[in-house]
């Protein structure tokens, strides 16, 4: 009655009044609404209330609603001012309506200061939006020129735009971001606005970049010295330092096996790093498909045999012709990978099969063991990193769980697929299959370089072969002649390096046609290795025919190898190794031992020094291997001095870290100190060597 009476007192001073309150009723249930009081007041001359007529509504559900609305609205805002992340909300114009804590503490303004005044382009590069107008337009075909559409035209169409963008705040620094927009719509479906939510990356790129810096120290500081102990091992088990007794050879292996081990996880962490980054590169060309699986099988054959497992190249018959588009380094990464995976569960004398079929413009390759098979309740795990289906086995098989992710994603990244099939019968373990397109274009070939190819003259095919694969791990290839006639032709058409000779032929005498071969000028000082049966023929004859070699069969392989070494050389090549790690020196000395004269620099200076040397004293570097990282500069540095020299001089790049294109594009070659055996080291240097003009 109080609170009633009170709404009555007081006077405007008129004799008639119309007042009006929200006041709240209790009902005949006891409960209370909320009421619209509408009341005229009559008052007599002297202001005395006289009475009173007037009208209430009842509002009680749209005043819930408005409080119900209230309590959304502030937990709104406190959601949206508790975010870690950027929201500014704008209107269709782009006029900022929203604009919560975490925007005002990262761009330096206020609510107050922005709303309702400003638009989101206030805080943007201007130059991003004109690189992004231009990208859109290329894009969507049409042209984007309104900045306002570069930041909303994606998102005006029901996707939500996420890509990086940097903000720009009121001091002027610059504040990297990850935004997020998103369009706004009202209950008939019309456009209200966009939302912007922005997550800072200075934190996560400071996290990158470090992150970078340790991939970078563990490369090199890893790497190199990984690089001396493996090739270090590798030296002392082929006997460099004499014959080791059984035990000490037996430790050798241990180490040498563990070294391979730790490399191989050191390669398998940096490359998972480049993948997640982005910044695993790839230069593709046209590859033959036959030649790739012929080169993986090769490659990994000598691995098989450690385990007493053979390969086997199925339907390689069907590939001629047949090319695809890729990286031929990464995709031997990923074939060695499964096959080496097949290798190590496949018992001893069995077979690891890889079969190749064409499924319409798709090239199939499978790897298939004859294991165990992988467990099905961990095959939905089998692409994941660091995933190993029996820790145990694993462990005691070899491996780090990164093989499969990492050829997974080299594969993707070749526009291909990866897959497991369980075991398909009681002879066939796992099977992994690659799916690559195919090239539709028309095979071609390239032809070697004069000067390349090696002839061999061998009456006999299994020594031809036997041959060939020795000729080839010296970096040449071959060409066969049969009998002493076809080696005349050959030889008189063809442009060879040298040639491999048996002495008997059933054409005729091989020391008759060495003899015509050193009588004629063109082919006097033609390279011949003698290979026969019976070394004496060349002694009973005397010494008047100038060859590298006489070797005796059964084939010595070491000894055709350094006889090979010599094609072309008058004298051995003079090589300068750019390289300040002391033992990486020694290992390069060991490893070319005779073949080559190594003049060491730890430095620019010393290599500027000594190619100085070189010139004044009419002599001429063969072949330049360099490091990247030395004390006072980058081995990259002389690369302009090598090629412009008379004539230019081959480079290897042979450092910790791998060449970038730009780099792969200033050397002859580029090799991984970690990813690159001695054998292979060897066949490069041999290769560029044999390359050169005398």
């Amino acid at each position: 009655r109080d609170t009633l009476m009170s709404f009555f007192a007081g006077s405007s001073g008129g004799r008639k009044e119309v007042r009006r309150n929200l006041i709240r009723i209790r009902t005949k249930t006891n409960n209370f609404r909320w009421m619209d009081a509408q009341v005229q007041i009559e008052r007599d001359e002297n202001g005395e209330f006289v009475g009173a007529s007037g009208t209430l509504s009842d509002i009680n559900d749209r005043k819930l609603a408005q409080e119900e609305l209230l309590e959304t609205t502030t937990l709104q805002k406190a959601i949206l001012n508790s975010s870690n992340y950027s929201i500014i909300a704008v209107n269709a114009d782009g006029i900022i309506e929203s604009f919560n804590r975490a925007a005002q503490e990262l761009l330096g303004y206020s609510a107050a200061e922005v709303g309702q005044r400003e638009t989101l382009l206030a805080f943007h590069d201007a130059h991003e939006i004109e690189v992004r107008a231009r990208d859109l337009t290329e894009e969507l075909g049409r042209p984007i020129r309104s900045p306002f559409e570069v930041l909303t035209c994606k998102a005006r169409n029901g996707a939500i735009d996420e890509r990086e963008w940097t903000y720009l705040r009121r001091d002027g620094s610059r504040v990297p971001m990850r935004l997020s927009v998103s369009e706004l719509r009202g209950m008939e479906g019309e456009l209200k606005g966009f939302l912007f939510v922005g997550y800072d990356l200075t934190d996560s790129q400071r996290a990158e970049s470090l992150k970078n810096e340790f991939v970078s120290v563990v490369s090199h500081e890893l790497r190199t010295p990984l690089t001396s102990i493996r090739g270090a091992l590798g030296l002392l088990a082929g006997g460099v330092a004499g014959q080791l007794s059984d035990g000490a050879q037996q430790m050798v292996d241990i180490a040498r096996k563990n070294s391979d081990r730790l490399v191989l996880l050191i390669n398998d962490i940096l490359d998972i790093e480049k993948i997640e980054s982005g910044k695993m590169r790839f230069e593709t060309k046209p590859l033959v498909v036959r030649d790739l699986l012929a080169s993986a099988v090769e490659q990994n054959s000598a691995y098989g045999e450690t385990l007493n497992v053979s390969l086997q190249l199925e339907g390689a018959q069907a590939l001629d012709g047949l090319q695809i588009e890729g990286d031929e380094d990464r995709l031997q990464q990923v074939l060695s990978n499964l096959i080496s995976n097949a290798c190590k569960f496949t018992p001893a004398d069995g077979t690891v099969h890889i079969r190749a079929s064409v499924l319409d413009k798709i090239i199939r390759i499978k790897v298939i063991d004859e294991g165990p098979g992988v467990p099905p309740e961990f095959v939905p795990r089998l692409f994941e990193k660091f995933a190993q289906a029996d820790s145990t086995s694993t462990r005691k098989q070899g491996g780090t769980g990164l093989g499969l992710a990492i050829a997974k994603a080299i594969v993707e990244k070749h526009g291909g697929t990866i897959h497991y099939w369980a075991p398909q019968n009681e002879n066939e373990g796992a099977c992994f299959a690659i799916d690559l397109p195919l090239l539709q274009s028309a095979i071609e070939v390239p032809q070697l370089a004069p000067g390349k190819r090696v002839l061999i003259c061998e009456d006999e095919a299994e020594s031809a072969q036997l041959l060939e694969l020795i000729v080839k791990n010296s970096g040449y290839e071959c060409d066969f002649a049969y009998t002493l006639g076809q080696a005349r032709t050959m030889l008189k058409e063809g442009d060879y390096a040298g040639m491999t000779l048996d002495l008997m032929f059933p054409d005729g005498d091989g020391l008759d046609f060495l003899a015509e071969i050193r009588a004629d000028p063109a082919t006097h000082d033609f390279p011949v290795i003698v290979v026969s049966l019976n070394s004496r023929a060349g002694e009973l004859r005397g010494d008047a025919f100038d060859v590298l070699d006489w070797l005796r069969k059964p084939i010595d392989a070491g000894r055709l190898l350094a006889a090979l070494n010599n094609f072309h050389l008058k004298e051995s090549p003079k090589v300068l190794h750019v390289e300040d790690d002391e033992d990486i020196r020694h290992i390069m000395a060991a490893i070319l031992g005779t073949s080559a004269q190594i003049t060491p620099a730890s430095t620019l200076a010393e290599a500027r020094a000594q190619l100085a040397h070189a010139h004044t004293g009419g002599h001429h570097f063969d072949l330049a291997i360099l490091d990247i990282g030395l004390p006072d500069g980058s081995g990259l540095d002389l690369v302009p001095l090598l090629s412009n020299a008379e004539p230019p001089i081959p480079i290897i790049m042979f450092s910790a870290s791998e060449a970038s294109t730009e780099e792969a594009r200033m050397v002859t070659a580029s090799l991984v100190k970690s990813r690159t055996t001695n054998d292979v080291l060897r066949q490069t240097i041999q290769r560029l060597l044999n390359d050169r003009d005398i």
